[in-house]
């Protein structure tokens, strides 16, 4: 039988460090659930990558087939340039961590952490050393005599971590370590996570449902729903400019605003209609279907931090600008740091941040201001697959457009 070449191990100069390129890769169950549908997806080799999406969506079991340990029903998975079809898992070079920690309990942590490298054969020197290396970086050094039973959950898993961390794997794979844990403790391991692939520069693939981990986290995000992938961009791309509805929805805590409209165009600048409430707006869309005069309905999306309130007895600002609309408090709810404030305007609602001092009672007739430049527009008609058409972001009175 052929000896198969380990993935990543021929890259010249380049240890531990191997591409993924999933190509047309989908995963059917006997009731034909596909829980992943023909994935396109291209990772660069020593990339940080996070895959995000809500439970269901297919994030599992596409680390699963990566890892070797599920098969895809169809498509192929290369690493390194390499189709990896029939390769078993310990043979792909490819260290896993899963949400519920592993480790042997009759080991100490230092023996877990070792346990991967004596199989290897590494020299004990080589061993302690480098054991001694990932420890400090996980702060963990104090742990090493210690047995597993005896470890809180943030010690289990920062020593899992470790474990996966220490061989140097060509790929890293993270299935949800982090949502068990308290946020203080998960916003720690994910600043230890960042400082440790800085320092080793292994391919990892970090998967989570939590939107706020990903984007500070992740140098790109992988969004997944029902099992496609529907948007692959850098965390503020994904963030300013998602896709569709659903990207726009599920991304940001509170997520996208989106308030059903009307645009007409007339000439060079734009009638938006909200609740048959007009206002004119210059903006430019880069959409050959709004001809002149032409009415069509969108979504309107915009960000919490994006709408200005003030109260409706109040004249207007210094600099306000974009369409305003008469709105009502429903709700206010302080943060901290900032308030959000829930409002009803042209018989739907929108969330807006403001500032800490801001003071609207609930009840209060207020004035909702739109920042234009930062807002997008989701065409309502559906496509042929159901969904609807791609994001169309606009320009202010002849600036750049986008799609």
């Amino acid at each position: 039988m052929r000896e198969l070449k380990l993935p990543g191990k021929s890259r010249k100069g380049k240890e531990g460090v191997a591409s993924i390129e999933l190509q047309q890769v989908s995963r059917a169950f006997d009731d034909r659930t596909r829980a992943v549908d023909a994935v396109d997806l291209s990772i660069i080799d020593g990339e940080r990558l996070v895959v995000l999406g809500p439970s269901g969506s297919g994030k599992t079991t596409l680390l699963r087939l990566i890892a070797g340990l599920d098969q895809p029903t169809s498509g192929e998975i290369r690493l390194d340039g390499r189709s990896v079809d029939g390769v078993p898992p310990h043979r792909r070079d490819v260290a896993m961590v899963f949400q519920n920690p592993t480790l042997y309990p009759h080991l100490d942590v230092a023996g877990n952490l070792e346990f991967g490298l004596k199989i290897r054969g590494v020299p004990r020197a080589e061993r302690r050393r480098r054991v001694g290396e990932v420890a400090g970086m996980l702060k963990i050094d104090p742990l090493l005599r210690r047995r597993p039973a005896s470890l809180s959950g943030g010690e289990r898993q920062r020593a899992a971590i470790g474990r996966a961390v220490v061989r140097r794997p060509a790929v890293l794979l993270l299935d949800e370590p982090f949502s068990s844990l308290d946020l203080p403790l998960r916003a720690a391991l994910r600043r230890e996570l960042v400082e440790l692939h800085e320092t080793f520069r292994t391919t990892l693939v970090h998967v989570t449902h939590d939107q706020a981990e990903a984007l500070s986290l992740g140098q790109r995000v992988a969004l997944l729903d029902r099992g496609r992938l529907v948007q692959l961009d850098t965390p503020r791309t994904l963030y300013d400019h998602p896709a569709s509805p659903r990207v726009a929805a599920f991304v940001g805590a509170p997520p996208m605003n989106l308030i059903p409209c009307a645009l007409v165009r007339e000439g060079s600048r734009t009638t938006l209609i909200v609740g048959g409430r007009e206002t004119r707006i210059g903006v430019s869309l880069s959409t050959p279907e709004l001809a002149d005069g032409r009415r069509r309905e969108f979504l309107l999306g915009i960000r919490p931090e994006h709408l200005r309130v003030r109260p409706a007895d109040v004249s207007n600002p210094i600099g306000e600008a974009g369409p305003i609309l008469p709105a009502r408090v429903r709700r206010s709810e302080f943060q901290g740091e900032s308030v959000l404030l829930t409002v009803e305007l042209a018989g739907t609602t929108a969330v807006a941040r403001l500032s800490a001092d801001a003071e609207l009672a609930e009840g209060r007739n207020v004035v909702v201001s739109l920042d234009p430049a930062a807002m997008a527009w989701f065409a309502i008609e559906p496509d042929a697959s159901g969904e609807t058409a791609p994001t169309v972001h606009g320009s202010v009175d002849g600036s750049p457009d986008s799609v």
